[in-house]
């Protein structure tokens, strides 16, 4: 929800809309723990060796006295990942007969094989699902706010942005950048970034040296570890608002939109950061440094003081 900035930060509007948000939420919750509750599979036995390794509360005993025996660990593990696929069909599919596991013993290729990827050669077990594809995002809610994108430090989230623009529409920019959201674009609002993301990565680039495009494949691992292809691609509209952003703290930092200034006409020299160990006259200098038989004067045209 985009509370107004200026005034009450939730009008009639935005108040009426909380309310059947928060009802209905609260309804969709209650339906979920129902769902949960009766579609709770029935409780599997677990596999041999669980009861030999664990007391009856579940817990993990002391392991130090078992005896290492590679075959019977095989046939446990092999035993513990029918297991695992077998509550991943019974979760899914309640009703599905047992098929086959998800380790197949298979013939061995010889040495002149080709294998066109060495990870896609690699048996995925059955628990972890194959599906890894983006879910299909809606375009708008009950109120007709449309999704957009926000991208935060753990990655890239599609929500309803909730809003109101009874003061015009041109102070929605505003009220996201008052809520620590900064968009993309001004006009068709579709991606939002957070302003702890740009600090974050400020301070990455600054300290770490990491560049944009590692900084936003991390975020894309993030989102989908499983398969970071499948985020959408905002590499451009995230180095260009971290240079926006970078233009927005050197205006911070300088005063503006305190000393009346219009940040639309900057001169030259007007956003250097104070620099305290400078020797500046009248500042860090006596009055009378030129007279002074012992004064040393820096080479460096930066901190000269003077002629």
């Amino acid at each position: 929800m985009v509370p107004h900035h200026e005034g009450d930060p939730l009008c009639e509007s935005l108040q009426s809309q909380k309310d059947h948000l928060e009802h209905f939420e609260c309804r969709k919750d209650d339906l979920e723990q129902v769902n949960l509750l009766e579609k709770r599979p029935a409780p599997r036995s677990a596999p041999r060796g669980w009861q030999e390794t664990h007391d009856a509360e579940g817990d993990p005993m002391d392991l130090d006295d078992l005896t290492d025996n590679p075959a019977e660990e095989a046939v446990e593990d092999e035993e513990f990942e029918r297991f695992l696929n077998d509550l991943h069909r019974t979760h899914d599919n309640p009703d599905a007969d047992d098929g086959e596991d998800a380790f197949d013993d298979t013939e061995e290729d010889d040495d002149e094989t080709l294998v066109a990827d060495a990870d896609d050669a690699l048996p995925v077990p059955e628990y972890l699902g194959a599906n890894v594809n983006m879910p299909e995002v809606p375009t708008r809610d009950a109120f007709q706010n449309s999704y957009v994108r926000i991208v935060h430090t753990n990655g890239l989230h599609h929500l309803a942005m909730v809003s109101c623009r009874c003061r015009g529409a041109e102070l929605l920019p505003c009220d996201l950048i008052a809520s620590r959201l900064v968009p993309a674009s001004f006009q068709n609002i579709r991606t939002l970034f957070s302003a702890q993301l740009l600090d974050f990565f400020r301070l990455c680039n600054l300290e770490l040296k990491a560049s944009a495009y590692s900084f936003y494949h991390l975020l894309q691992h993030l989102t989908m570890p499983m398969a970071p292809a499948e985020v959408a691609d905002l590499y451009n509209e995230f180095h260009r608002m971290t240079r926006l952003w970078r233009w927005m703290k050197k205006l911070k930092w300088a005063g503006y939109g305190h000393n009346g200034k219009s940040a639309k006409h900057i001169k030259a020299g007007e956003l250097a950061i104070f620099c305290t160990a400078c020797p500046l006259p009248g500042i860090n200098l006596p009055p009378d440094w030129k007279d002074d038989v012992n004064k040393c004067i820096s080479s460096s045209p930066i901190c000269h003081p003077g002629p």
